[in-house]
């Protein structure tokens, strides 16, 4: 697996772009607590544009802790505490 950092043309920056062996893609935000309106647009908005440069890559946000998950995400942007993802991931 490949990983590296995105900044998009906008200059929102997205934390990994993880490229698989078999050509999958996945961009990665990684945010502690986005429970403030101001941070989770924040994070959303990166994903969002870097998914219009790589349109095949899963978009995810992590947080800490099950609290932090917002109840409301565009489309197609999964949310999950990191811990469940390394679980999942690892699995």
């Amino acid at each position: 697996m490949k990983v590296t950092y995105v900044r998009t043309p906008q200059g929102h920056e997205v934390d990994f772009l993880a490229r698989g062996p078999q050509g999958n893609m996945e961009l990665i935000q990684v945010c502690a607590d986005p429970a403030g309106e101001q941070t989770l647009q924040r994070e959303l908005r990166a994903l969002e544009e870097a998914g219009e440069i790589y349109p095949r890559a899963t978009k995810r946000l992590l947080t800490l802790t099950r609290d932090a998950v917002p109840t409301a995400v565009p489309e197609g942007i999964t949310v999950q505490t990191g811990y469940e993802w390394a679980l999942t991931a690892a699995g």
